[in-house]
């Protein structure tokens, strides 16, 4: 599991490789899908997060990022922007 530690605290996050592809493949990006919080559109691999306020392309290189609040919220960051903000969690010990 990808976990990634910033200034609040950890979050679960996987990096868009473009055409459906991601990082790593986790259990809560499936359930996303399921549940219509990610959404991907024909053939080219886009992919969405239906948003209230608008919908969030998903552009590639991107991180999906899963909120830790209890509806567990998806957003997206620029890969700069992650890479400034978080570092991996080292999750062997």
């Amino acid at each position: 599991m990808a976990k990634y530690r910033g200034k609040t605290g950890e979050v679960e996050a996987v990096q868009y490789l473009g055409n459906g592809f991601v990082s790593e493949p986790e259990d809560w990006l499936f359930d996303a899908f399921e549940a219509l919080k990610l959404v991907a559109y024909d053939k080219d691999g886009t992919l969405v997060i239906p948003n209230p306020a608008g919908d969030i392309l998903v552009e590639q290189d991107d991180y999906i990022i899963r909120g830790d609040d209890s509806a567990h919220t998806l957003y997206t960051m620029k890969p700069d922007v992650f890479e400034a903000v978080y570092d991996e969690v080292n999750s062997s010990i």
